[in-house]
């Protein structure tokens, strides 16, 4: 549990400023990035997953496991560290009984969602978890969402509240750090990802006093280009779990096979397959046992956040 107890006690600017290196010291430790539900309060323009491509279609409502089937499936599992998100996670019914009855074996590490539904939701969740808020300023009003981070803040832990950089809110950044960093909130700013779109460097300069440094796009990732071939650990210890329990080796994986922007980087069908990994709820489910070679772009900050990502020597 050190890298929770860390989390826990390490400054904001300090843990996202050792983010990227952090494999160095936990090269075996099991991340899950677990989208319990990709159902959403909100449909946001520029969301690669709610709008961008439906993965409420792909995984409806009623192929979502129940909290009894999920937490048969984390008895199987070793022992793993989660990061809860969605779509908007409070949406699943039984969000709280799944968390308040973890195997002791895992823990979870974050929990993101929109605070867009009542506050009694939260209040259901009894163990002490990591909050991040996503700040959605095409559905949700300024002084509302503040009012709720500042509620929530009274009995949650809150990490940041995270904001898209849309050339819409750019504008807006100043004043929402003038209103939270007071409160003690930090404010966590997201690159947009979108075909085909680029920071002028006039964009670049106003977003960049708020970029930290494990979300700096234009210093961090050296891979996020197409065919630069790459050693990852994605699968063995970092996976993306889907509502049903199907398994992905990473975020981008998932992208390349069900987003239809993103098909010209799949060539054939075994890059599909190196990235479909199976169902937790399989007897045969293997994680693999070594880092794989990936010939494709790492634009997600999740895979980057906990995938062990380097340049394939030749």
């Amino acid at each position: 549990m050190l890298v929770e107890l860390l989390q826990k006690w390490t400054p904001a600017q300090l843990r996202s400023f050792f983010r990227p290196y952090h494999r160095l010291f936990f090269p075996n430790k099991i991340y899950g990035y677990w989208n319990i539900t990709y159902r959403c309060t909100y449909q946001c323009s520029y969301c690669p997953f709610c709008s961008i491509t439906k993965y409420s279609e792909l995984y409806p409502k009623s192929s979502e496991k129940t909290p009894d089937e999920w937490l048969a499936i984390l008895e199987k599992l070793p022992p793993m560290s989660f990061l809860l998100i969605g779509g908007e996670p409070l949406l699943y019914p039984g969000l709280s009984e799944v968390i308040n009855n973890l195997p002791k074996k895992h823990s979870i590490i974050g929990l993101i969602s929109n605070a867009s539904l009542p506050v009694e939701l939260y209040r259901k969740i009894k163990k002490k978890v990591c909050l991040t808020l996503s700040y959605h300023r095409e559905f949700a009003k300024e002084d509302e969402f503040i009012e709720k981070v500042l509620e929530l803040n009274e009995f949650m832990w809150i990490n940041s509240v995270n904001i898209v950089a849309t050339p819409e809110n750019i504008p807006f950044l100043e004043e929402l750090h003038k209103r939270l960093n007071p409160k003690g909130v930090t404010i966590r700013v997201e690159h947009l990802i979108k075909p085909g779109f680029q920071y002028t460097d006039e964009q670049y300069k106003q977003i960049e006093k708020y970029l930290t440094h494990d979300r700096d796009f234009r210093k961090k990732n050296d891979f996020y280009e197409a065919q630069i071939c790459k050693s990852c650990s994605a699968g063995r210890n970092y996976i993306n779990i889907m509502p049903n329990a199907d398994v992905y080796s990473c975020v981008g994986g998932m992208e390349y096979i069900h987003a239809q922007h993103r098909q010209n980087y799949v060539k054939c069908p075994r890059i599909i397959d190196r990235y479909k990994m199976g169902n937790l709820a399989d007897d045969d489910f293997k994680f693999n046992r070594t880092n794989k070679d990936c010939p494709l772009p790492c634009i997600y900050v999740c895979d980057w956040d906990y995938a062990e990502i380097k340049k394939r020597v030749k």
